[in-house]
């Protein structure tokens, strides 16, 4: 009797230690899935926005997309949407910065008015990104559009990498 008693106790101590192995293989297979998932959509978001960026900055380089696919934009928008559950809110918020830098971008980039010179163009762009409370500063008086936009991006970009490689350990 009383062997049987200890018996099923150390049964139950087993039971009890596999369990515990199982729940904490689970975690660890929870923890890599969830730096997979993260892993694919930050880069999945900073290559769309560099792609965007590249047509923006770069037209002749990159052969219009054919009428029924998505624009950049919409990619671009889709991969924040994805963004926004897996980021930090410091990912968030840098991610946010070089959205809204390439919004503005495309709407400078892509305005038909050519009533305005290329200062003036550049001075709205710089009060556009202002609005955005995107801090711009370093625009010389003889930098183009394109130039001026193309600095602010790569800023944006690598800050925003940055923040993503160190928010997931990669150095």
């Amino acid at each position: 009797m009383a062997g049987s008693v200890v018996q099923s106790l150390r049964d139950d101590r087993r039971w009890e230690r596999e369990r515990q192995r199982e729940r904490e293989r689970w975690a660890r297979e929870d923890t890599n899935r969830w730096f997979v998932l993260k892993t694919e959509r930050y880069a999945a978001f900073l290559k769309v926005a560099n792609e965007w960026g590249n047509t923006l900055f770069y037209p002749r380089l990159h052969a219009p997309a054919p009428d029924d696919a998505p624009t950049l934009e919409q990619l671009v928008d889709q991969e924040m949407s994805n963004l926004m559950f897996y980021a930090s809110a410091e990912i968030r918020e840098k991610a946010i910065t070089l959205w809204e830098i390439l919004q503005t971008a495309a709407q400078a980039l892509t305005d038909p008015d050519t009533s305005r010179s290329e200062q003036e163009r550049v001075d709205q762009l710089v009060a556009d990104w202002e609005m955005w409370r995107q801090p711009f500063g370093d625009a010389a008086p003889d930098d183009d559009l394109r130039t001026v936009i193309r600095r602010h991006f790569d800023r944006s970009w690598g800050s925003c990498a940055t923040a993503m490689r160190q928010d997931l350990n990669v150095p």
